[in-house]
């Protein structure tokens, strides 16, 4: 009885224990468990210190994506990262930034447009002399009608051999003749086949030579065909009214297309017949570039003449049977070529002061109001254009935009603003913690725009700023409310600024996002307002102690991707330009964090309104580091320094940027000589701007020339070549040792064809020594890894389904042949996928154990690069995975690159945690490839204290006598 009593006790105990060990990360590694002679030593997967052939890597690889699928339970890699109602969750969630309540503000969405493709109109002249010219076909109403059987082959120009978009509208009457649309080769056999049978019934011929039937429909109805054909992987999609009803089905050939013929019965109409051909871009792999390849339109017919829009300023054209359109828009490939023209109708109240705003707008765009040109915008991204002069008050105005053609345009949000005359133009608030109080800092720029007789020429007022709670929950409860006396001079900019105490108010952090409404109002003496300026703001505290980074006193190391803007949509919209921002963002953010990321690093996101993006990462909680514009020439000394300033003014009320980071492929001419003067210039601009960021002085690729690089405390500058230390006087580099100025590069230790060794050897390369060891190490600054690795992963083919958009060959790379010993063929897409994925995991996870604050993987999409995690259309990659395993908030591993473990081999053991206060215990289990465990080892359990670390959990003993490939899975629990 007493046992028993003992043993239910126990057994109580076990279930408290267990219930509170809350497993919080898992994550494996593959193993070679070899005898003592053949896995002794230091083995790598490949390179001088392997010891497996390209034949049992390939198996490697085969077996390592096997598990993968089994571990993330994605047994056909054709998971989607986020479905379109996680996307649509985020979207319908966003709170739209509040409207100001003094200042008429004027939200422009809604335009007239039309697209002018200039000498169009005597192409299709040409086309339609064509047509008439067919005794079986006639042109009425904007289509060609059969008045007899039809049959008629176009020529594709010479052979469309990769991908392309080709799609048309048709109605079929009732008919014994049935209609048939093929695509052919240069012989005349059929590529793609497929068409309406006299009862109405569409069909393909499949590649086993079945016709099969995908949709009825009755006679006199009008149906929209879209054909997206892949020739390389010989597959096409067929969509009917924009309803898949073939999805990457077997071409009957796997030839070039050169003819698509049509055969039609009489009374059948055609209308609207286009195609868009991708061609496959020239690449040089071993320099990183995968370019996106740009759609060429070779086939467009309307069978109607376009209209002449003639001079487009004239102030009475017609524009009524133009269509509606809502902002924002984007060319594509589609329009890219063409001259967008949008018209808008205004009419307006009395104003004193209007000024257009820009989110974002491409260069070449010229501005009309009122039958002439007021701006024709060149350069940048955002644009605040006064037409005070040229807007007409209480009568008519006609604002339109010209958007020229050739490289491609976009156009974000755009609103008016309208004030009296005494109004302001900027604000910003922002704290400080100092080591006596919290302080909140007040920033505004006032105007006053006409005369003044009284106080000899002074217009006495007040500023008052007012702060209520926003998000995630709204409050009519005011948090702060003070005004201050000011005196303006007319005509003459004031720059207000003051100090006060910080009161008390939720920190915004990813993890709480907690946002404010500030309120800048401008009041006469006698109260009356004037002007009111609205944003929205954060507060937040940031700031680099003990070698990591803390916000609000939290250590928060930054796990994240590179943010690019070439958008991966399927095809081009044929109809109209629109482009779904707030899906792109909101995908892009939801892939974010199941990836267990929380920071984005943005370069120059030309297609994107960035106003948008920041404002989406403020309401999620995101942190954002943001890149100077990249320089149009070699010399830094070519900055734009107004645009930057520029820049950060209008984006500082962002809490989620936390670092503005110098260009990429900076090159100077000495450290001392020319790179510390541009930084600080760079520092200048920036930290007068913002007060409240983190400052990157360097970017990947930053180059000396005479090839010293600074030390961490910029005592010295390290001669690689030489391996010695040259001393310089620190009080030149006061910049470098700014409290503000964090370090890092773009580290890769397996990217362009290194190996093993490499790795093994990372982070100790021949251009730094160890240099790098002691950036890593330091107590002052943190060090972050802005681009890490460039590792290239084919797309799952049955996923992108010959989207033509993109170009991800890697089986045509050098690096499989590199990295494996053997080229890749087409469908070896699994193997390279688990290359990437694997080799990824590894640099990640020794970066995790070497203690870097911050990690950037690789794009999180791109529309021409393999080394995305994401592909074209959103699904998973095996790197995915990778990257979501390391990006853990705990990580367990081994702390060694070995490939192969030798029996009797002890294999040391690490976890690493950025935080607070923990405990944790690891426990290690090997498992053979079918799953059966055969060693378990549980580790004493750990504390951290807050900051980041890494700490070593000793060995464990290889006493396995069986060789072959194992798993080693590493379970963390949380205690």
């Amino acid at each position: 009885m007493k046992f028993l009593q003992i043993s239910l006790l126990f057994s109580c105990l076990l279930q408290v224990i267990t219930a509170q060990a809350q497993v919080v990360s898992r994550s494996y590694e593959m193993r070679y468990f070899g005898d003592s002679t053949s896995a002794q030593g230091t083995i790598g997967f490949n390179g001088d210190s392997t010891l497996f052939t390209p034949q049992e890597r390939i198996q490697y690889l085969d077996q390592y994506a096997d598990f993968t699928k089994f571990f993330f339970q994605d047994g056909d890699l054709d998971q989607q990262a986020v479905f379109p109602a996680d996307v649509d969750k985020i979207v319908s969630r966003f709170k739209e930034i509040p409207l100001p309540e003094q200042r008429q503000r004027i939200e422009l969405k809604d335009w007239r447009w039309k697209v002018y493709d200039r000498g169009r109109q005597k192409t299709e002249q040409a086309q339609l002399a064509k047509w008439s010219q067919d005794p079986n076909v006639i042109l009425e109403n904007g289509q060609l009608r059969t008045i007899n059987d039809f049959s008629y082959p176009l020529d594709l120009n010479n052979g469309e051999n990769w991908r392309f978009a080709l799609q048309w509208e048709t109605n079929i009457p009732k008919s014994e003749e049935r209609s048939a649309f093929l695509l052919l080769d240069n012989l005349g056999n059929p590529v793609v086949l497929m068409g309406i049978t006299s009862e109405g019934e569409c069909f393909y011929k499949s590649k086993i030579g079945l016709p099969i039937g995908v949709a009825q429909f009755d006679t006199d109805t009008l149906i929209n065909f879209k054909l997206l054909v892949d020739v390389e992987a010989g597959r096409f999609s067929l969509f009917i009214n924009d309803e898949v009803k073939a999805d990457f089905v077997r071409t009957l050939t796997e030839n070039p297309v050169e003819t698509f013929f049509l055969k039609l019965p009489v009374g059948s109409t055609l209308d609207n017949l286009y195609g868009m051909s991708y061609e496959r871009p020239n690449i040089n792999p071993f320099e990183g570039e995968f370019p996106t390849p740009k759609g060429r339109t070779f086939l467009e017919d309307r069978f109607e003449l376009s209209e002449e829009l003639g001079d487009l300023g004239l102030i009475n054209f017609r524009d009524e049977e133009w269509e509606q359109i809502k902002l924002p828009v984007q060319s594509g490939d589609r329009f890219r070529n063409m001259d967008l023209i949008l018209r808008k109708p205004l009419l307006i109240n009395n104003f004193q002061k209007a000024k257009l705003h820009f989110e974002q707008i491409a260069p070449n765009t010229e501005i009309w109001l009122n039958n002439k040109i007021v701006y024709v915008h060149r350069q940048g991204q955002t644009l605040t254009l006064d037409i005070s002069r040229d807007l007409l008050p209480n009568q008519p105005n006609k604002l339109m935009i010209r958007m020229r053609g050739g490289d491609g345009w976009q156009l974000q949000k755009v609103f008016l603003d309208l004030t009296g005359s005494r109004y302001i133009e900027s604000a910003n608030l922002y704290a400080t913690q100092g080591a006596d109080a919290s302080q909140l800092h007040l920033n505004a720029r006032l105007l006053i725009e006409q005369p003044t007789e009284e106080n000899d020429g002074f217009w006495q007022g007040k500023v008052r700023v007012k702060m209520t709670p926003w998000h995630p929950r709204a409050s009519t409860r005011t948090v702060f409310n003070q005004s201050f006396d000011v005196q303006l001079r007319a005509f003459q900019a004031m720059d207000f600024s003051e100090v006060v105490n910080l009161p008390r108010l939720s920190a915004w952090s990813p993890n709480s996002p907690n946002l404010y409404q500030v309120e800048f109002e401008l009041l006469d003496g006698e109260g009356n307002l004037q002007d009111d300026y609205t944003f929205v703001t954060g507060i937040r505290k940031l700031e680099q102690r003990d070698g990591s980074l803390y916000l609000n006193n939290q250590v928060t190391p930054l796990f994240g991707a590179n943010l690019t803007d070439y958008l991966p949509f399927e095809v081009d919209n044929y109809s109209e330009p629109r482009f779904e921002m707030d899906e792109w963002i909101g995908r892009a953010l939801a892939s974010l964090e199941v990836m267990n990321g929380n920071a984005l690093r943005v370069g120059n996101l030309n297609n994107l309104d960035l106003d948008r993006l920041l404002d989406y990462c403020d309401q999620l909680g995101i942190l954002v580091i943001l890149e100077m514009d990249k320089l149009q020439q070699s010399s830094p000394w070519s900055a734009d320094w107004e645009r930057l300033k520029k820049r950060i003014e209008e984006v500082r009320h962002h809490p989620s940027v936390i670092l503005w980071q110098a260009p990429r492929g900076l090159m100077f001419n000495g450290f001392t000589a020319e790179a510390l003067p541009w930084m600080e210039r760079f520092y200048e601009v920036v930290n007068q701007n913002d007060a409240n960021v983190l400052i990157a002085l360097t970017n990947a690729d930053t180059k000396y020339i005479d090839g010293r690089l600074p030390s961490q405390d910029g005592t010295s500058l390290y001669n690689p070549s030489m391996r010695d230390y040259q001393p310089i006087d620190s009080s030149l580099a006061m910049v470098w040792r700014d409290s503000l100025v964090v370090r890092g590069n773009a580290d890769r230790a397996l990217s362009f064809g290194k190996d093993w060794d490499d790795l093994r050897n990372f982070p100790i390369d021949y251009t730094v020594d160890s240099l790098r060891y002691k950036y890593l190490s330091s107590d002052d600054q943190i060090y972050i890894n802005y681009d890490s690795e460039s590792l290239a992963g084919q797309e799952n083919p049955f996923t992108v389904r010959g989207v033509p958009y993109r170009y991800s060959e890697t089986y045509a790379s050098p690096y499989p042949s590199l990295a494996i010993g053997s080229e890749l063929p087409y469908e070896a897409w699994k193997i390279s996928q688990a290359w990437q994925a694997m080799s990824t995991y590894e640099t990640l996870r020794k970066k995790r154990w070497l203690n870097y604050d911050g990690i950037f993987s690789a794009k999180l999409w791109n529309g021409g690069d393999p080394t995305t995690i994401l592909d074209a259309k959103g699904y998973k990659k095996l790197n995915f995975y990778a990257t979501q395993m390391a990006f853990q908030e705990v990580l367990a591993g081994s702390q060694t690159t070995d490939f192969a473990y030798s029996i009797g081999e002890e294999v040391p053991i690490f976890i690493n945690y950025s935080g607070n206060r923990a405990r944790f215990q690891v426990t290690l289990r090997v498992k053979n490839l079918e799953g059966k465990t055969v060693k378990t080892k549980t580790f004493p359990t750990v504390s951290f204290r807050k900051g980041s670390a890494t700490q070593s959990l000793g060995d464990w003993v290889n006493n396995l006598t069986r060789e072959g490939w194992y798993i080693v899975e590493y379970e963390v629990a949380k205690r």
